[in-house]
Formats: C-alpha cells, structure tokens, sequence
C-alpha cells in the first residue's frame, strides 16, 4: 500500500482534528491518522506530518526532503505529500463501496473507476422504494448519498447540448463552428473541479491530491464528467439504432420508377 502524507504547519498532535477541515483536508479523518512532530518542514516551519495509519507504516512517517515529494495546499499552511518510489494510485485510495461505472485512464496512466450517475444499461444511482398511489412500491428519487451526482450529470448534459446546438446553428464551410460560444460549465476549473467530485465517490481524494498525481491532462478533459453521463452506452444505442435503420432501408423493396421485374 501507498498513501499521502500530509504536513501542518505549525499544528501541534492535539490540534489536528480541529485543523483538518480549515485547511482544505476535511475529507480526512483525523481519527484515522498516525501523528508525527518535525522540525522544519516542507515549508521550513515546524508542525506535524500525519497519515492514513491503514496507508502509510508509522516508520514512514515524517519528513524526508530528499525521498519525498511535496506540493503545497491552495490558501492553506499545509501541504501533501508521497514517497518518490511509492506514489499512491487508486488501489491505494479507493472507497471499501464503489458506485458502479466505467475504468477511465487518467493522467498517471492508471484506470481509475468513474461512477454513472446515468446509466444506459446498468442499474444506474440507487434510488429510494416508495408507494405509488395504488400502493404499490416504485422507485423514486435518486438516495441523497448520490443526488450531487446526479444533478452535475445533468448539468454537463445541459452544458454539451448547449455547445451542439450552438455548433449545429454556427456552421463554417459545411462544418460546426464552435467560436463565440461561451460557457463557463466548459472552462478548465469548472471541469476539473467537478471531476474531482466524480471522483470522490469512490475514492479519497480532493484537489490538491488530484493535482499531485497529476490525474487531469489537455485534450482528455472531458474524459470523467463524459463517464458520469455513460456517453459511451449512449453512443451504442445511438450506433445500435442507426444500423437497425439500415437493415430495415437495406431489406426494404425498391419501389423506385423502372424497378418492377421484367
């Protein structure tokens, strides 16, 4: 196993729980961390390095500039961390429940398992059984664990039709043209600040983790929020319709002037 190490400046062993949440790691849990005091630490001020204690062996943890790599928390005296020969991937942080989806290769080169919010041929989110008015059970609305999924699939769906639609009106000698339009839901941050979310689904990760491991990469970076909406089933419905059509145009009688049998 692999896992982050995370360094607080100036933190004293009892004060990390309280500091967790006001340094952007929140979504760590200080019950679960082995706790060290340094001296001089990545930023030169004296702290605590702590750990995932089911991540990361107690003899591990501390401060090694020279072993280590270490990269600076947003806004925050804190920073994370890994050792050069044991980088964390996602065996390393994934949840004990994963939310069934698709493995998508990120840009550390690893599959990690992106969620379906919507699902062509799965089950899709867990919704919650209730009574309809003849009484009988059906399924309702989607389990509020999973509702933010839900709603930023839509939302991206909302945002690519925005720019399809645009592209279909704005044509450039025959072709689409994307020029002028704007979005802000189609802009670096606001993309990759939602993949990280996807991702937290099913593994224990955040921003700067993200950014460490160098996941998101130009050129793929719709790559995550296109598995949460199954484009991939989508386009087989849509490939699986298309040849339907044909078979049926294909095996249809020509009934065109000049075609009847002599």
């Amino acid at each position: 196993m692999a896992g982050f190490l995370y360094f607080l400046d100036g933190c004293s062993p009892g004060q990390v729980a309280d500091v967790l949440p006001l340094r952007g790691l929140g979504h760590l849990s200080a019950d679960k961390m082995r706790v060290r005091g340094v001296s001089g630490g990545p930023g030169g001020a004296n702290g605590v390095v702590i750990a995932d204690r089911d991540q990361v062996d107690a003899g591990q943890v501390g401060y090694w500039p020279d072993k280590q790599a270490w990269f600076r928390v947003p806004k925050a005296p804190a920073w994370c961390g890994f050792f050069n020969d044991s980088k964390p991937g996602p065996a390393d942080l994934v949840r004990d429940r994963l939310v069934a989806g698709e493995d998508v290769e990120l840009g550390d080169g690893n599959l990690w398992h992106v969620p379906h919010a919507i699902d062509y041929a799965g089950p899709g989110l867990p919704r919650v059984m209730q009574l309809d008015g003849e009484g009988r059970w059906v399924p309702g609305d989607i389990v509020a664990e999973y509702r933010t999924l839900w709603d930023l699939a839509w939302e991206w769906r909302d945002a690519i039709d925005g720019l399809c639609t645009w592209g279909d009106a704005h044509q450039r000698d025959g072709q689409p043209s994307f020029d002028g339009y704007t979005d802000p839901r189609l802009e670096f941050d606001w993309i990759f600040s939602r993949s990280v979310q996807v991702l937290q689904a099913n593994y224990a990760i955040a921003p700067t983790e993200a950014s460490a491991l160098g996941l998101f990469v130009t050129g793929r970076q719709w790559a995550i929020l296109q598995a949460l909406c199954d484009s991939r089933g989508l386009q087989k419905i849509m490939e699986g319709a298309v040849a339907e059509d044909q078979k049926k145009t294909d095996g249809s009688p020509d009934t065109s002037a000049g075609s009847a049998a002599d």
